[in-house]
């Protein structure tokens, strides 16, 4: 059985997601975006404005990313996608602190920062 799986993802194209940092991020991304719309997290008859960080400087691979995610939305919501580094948009800041937090918390059990969180908005 395993063997037949094993082909049949060959078959379908799968790729080492945990090697293909790119892919990954565009996948995620993009299950992100349809659990917003899916359930209506946000309203989907005004454009929605998704700012991106900008974790690499190849454009082909931003234009990718972009191509991607509107390809995967069409139809469903108006996106207004930017690509913006984390240095020039305090959004993007916010989001790199907060997820570094939760990173040092499950891969360092560091949890300081998620309690300095915690305080801050609970």
């Amino acid at each position: 059985m395993l063997s037949k799986v094993s082909s049949i993802q060959k078959h379908k194209g799968y790729t080492d997601l945990q090697n293909e940092k790119n892919v990954l991020y565009n996948y995620i991304t993009n299950i992100l975006l349809d659990r917003i719309i899916s359930k209506k997290l946000c309203n989907t008859r005004e454009p929605i404005y998704f700012v991106a960080s900008q974790k690499d400087t190849n454009k082909y691979l931003n234009k990718v990313f972009t191509d991607y995610i509107k390809t995967k939305v069409k139809n469903r919501i108006d996106l207004k996608l930017e690509i913006k580094s984390s240095s020039r948009h305090k959004c993007l800041q916010i989001v790199d602190f907060l997820s570094w937090g939760i990173f040092q918390k499950y891969e360092h059990n560091d949890e300081s920062y998620d309690e300095m969180v915690k305080k801050i908005y609970c």
